[in-house]
């Protein structure tokens, strides 16, 4: 990863920075200058891991990393409208960068989010370096099932059944796992255990809620339910003894009034003959009297026109014209018109004493019809009246003898049961749940041995540190034999389980803080460039130099512009405080890259 050009516009307390690198670079300047914010900066180039409040300078609107990195050109871009990243002109996401950079240079993205000597070991002397070197993901930890067994066996003696439930809960062999699916395994377990637990909270407090009870006295639970369901019994004796009255009086009543109804009723089935003879009358009257009203009509209507010819005739007007006087006699002809008129007369009153004797006929008629109809419905409602009875005479049930038995005294020794049931029970529940509370009890063991086992704070972590410790420290001997063969390095874990750093020298063993400056450095390096190696990442980043004189501050530079480290490095930065000797000491490296800030 060669990186031609970086440059940085109002990234955090930078306003403008611009450098080509070269392989070893010193980046030097006051505390609180941009020593850290360029390396931020250069981070937030390759895989964007910036909040929005550390990135933009404060009254700018927008904060730029341009990274040119052998034939790439990396641009990005964070303002008011989020992040946005360009390579080689061209826009694209954050996850296909750190997946070209993945392919090209190899390490992981964690890698690439390169650490620094300061961020390592400041660690150093605490429990937290021993969680670094475990879950930073910078050094890759794979093991196997086999390796885990084996690493247990050596500190815990297990059952088979415990070896089981270890095989089943990881990935068979060949396959490889890392200490995030341990954790996880071991969230598994503390969540067994919290339910086990629990269960044995429930079935502990049913085993106890009978001790100190005298069970010799309790009978047996089905014995106590044979003499409550006995019980029970007589209560639906009694019950349907007290329906049956309600249901027999309920009857009676309604019968009771039924029959008095019936009785009221005096009238007897009418005869039929008496609605055909009415219907018979009706239906001849009613023709009568509209042959009346037809024949009165007509000889109304005669009448008129008669009487119409009578006022003509009594003119002396010409019947052709009104202008002709007519002089023939006409008293023939009056007469016979107005014997016709009387005789018309006569008759219409005649008709009319007919037509009230039809309409008499027939209202009488009516009259009987209607009577007949009244007795037919009066006697319908008392036949059903009849039915209704004969309905609720049989539905009376038969009388039956009272029951010698006290509902009160049922219900006392239902209760008294109830309570001996209850006891019954309790102790049938809690000696059923015995056997329940000892396998649960067993699983509570098991589990919490198996949580044991994986716990970051158990001993197979001690072992599995072991094994990474074995790893590293060999690496980094072998590295230390050709770039420093005065110094050994020796990684151990202390009673508390934790890391710690010693480093064989000329002078004997020492502890990583009782060594010198400038051996610390050489730890450091060793350090750091065996985790970059594991991690596959060409990037070393040394930045607590503050404490640095300037004869070491002049070897250390030295030692890095050696070929031995160009071997593991495309680039290094220093940085480091400012001082004049230290530009005095930069002055005779003229293939350092100086980045002042």
């Amino acid at each position: 990863m060669n990186f031609k050009n970086i440059c940085i516009e109002n990234f955090g307390g930078i306003t403008h920075l611009e450098t080509i690198p070269k392989r070893v670079n010193v980046i030097i300047g006051p505390n609180g200058h941009g020593k850290t914010t360029f390396l931020k900066a250069v981070k937030y180039g390759l895989v964007g891991s910036q909040t929005r409040s550390e990135l933009i300078k404060d009254g700018a609107c927008a904060a730029e990393v341009s990274l040119d990195i052998d034939a790439y050109s990396i641009r990005s871009i964070n303002n008011s409208k989020g992040a946005s990243v360009y390579l080689n002109g061209k826009k694209t996401t954050r996850k296909s960068i750190v997946e070209l950079l993945q392919a090209e240079y190899g390490g992981t993205k964690e890698a690439m989010q390169f650490l620094t000597s300061s961020e390592v070991f400041e660690k150093a002397s605490s429990s937290e370096f021993t969680e670094f070197l475990l879950n930073s993901g910078f050094i890759p930890l794979n093991l196997d099932i086999e390796t885990l067994l084996r690493l247990v066996k050596e500190t815990e003696v297990i059952d088979e059944s415990i070896e089981e439930e270890l095989k089943g809960n990881f990935p068979a062999m060949p396959d490889k796992f890392s200490l995030d699916h341990i954790q996880e395994i071991n969230d598994y377990y503390s969540g067994k255990i919290k339910a086990e637990k629990k269960e044995i909270e429930r079935l502990s407090s049913i085993i106890s809620s009978v001790d100190g009870i005298d069970t010799t006295s309790i009978r047996e639970p089905k014995t106590i339910k044979k003499e409550y369901e006995l019980l029970i019994a007589d209560e639906a004796t009694i019950k349907a003894y007290e329906e049956i009255t309600v249901k027999r009086s309920t009857a009676l009543e309604k019968l009771k009034k039924l029959q008095e109804t019936y009785d009221k009723y005096t009238v007897t089935k009418p005869n039929p003959a008496e609605k055909i003879s009415a219907e018979k009358v009706i239906e001849q009257m009613d023709s009568e009297i509209k042959k009346s009203i037809k024949f009165i009509s007509t000889l109304n209507a005669n009448n008129s026109m008669l009487e119409k010819q009578l006022s003509r005739l009594s003119s002396n007007c010409c019947p052709l014209s009104e202008k002709i006087s007519c002089t023939q006699d006409k008293t023939e002809v009056i007469e016979e018109i107005n014997t016709t008129i009387s005789g018309n007369k006569d008759q219409i009153e005649l008709l009319e004493q007919d037509k009230e004797i039809y309409e008499d006929q027939l209202k009488k008629a009516q009259e009987v019809l209607e009577a007949y109809r009244n007795q037919e419905k009066a006697y319908t409602e008392k036949i059903n009246l009849l039915k209704q009875i004969d309905v609720v005479k049989t539905s009376i049930p038969s009388a039956v003898e009272r029951p010698d038995l006290d509902a009160s005294e049922i219900a006392r020794k239902k209760s008294v049961l109830a309570d001996e049931l209850a006891l019954a029970n309790r102790i049938e529940a809690a000696n059923n749940e015995k056997a329940n509370l000892i396998s649960h009890e067993n699983d509570f063991s098991k589990y919490s041995i198996l949580e044991r086992i994986t716990s970051k704070k158990g001993n197979v972590k001690g072992k599995i540190l072991k094994l990474l410790l074995g790893r590293l420290v060999k690496s980094i001997n072998d590295m230390a034999a050709e770039a420093c063969p005065q110094l050994t390095l020796d990684l151990n874990i202390n009673s508390n389980g934790n890391v710690i750093i010693q480093c064989k020298t000329p002078s004997g063993t020492q502890d990583y803080g009782d060594l010198s400056t400038g051996e610390k450095l050489l730890v450091q390096f060793l350090v750091m460039t065996q985790i970059n190696q594991l991690s596959g990442f060409k990037l070393l980043v040394m930045d607590n130099l503050d404490k640095l004189d300037e004869a070491n501050f002049e070897k250390m530079l030295d030692f890095l512009s050696q070929p031995a480290v160009a071997e593991y490095y495309d680039h290094v930065f220093v940085a480091t405080v400012n001082h004049t000797e230290f530009e005095d000491v930069l002055g005779k490296f003229s293939d350092i890259n100086v980045i002042n800030v």
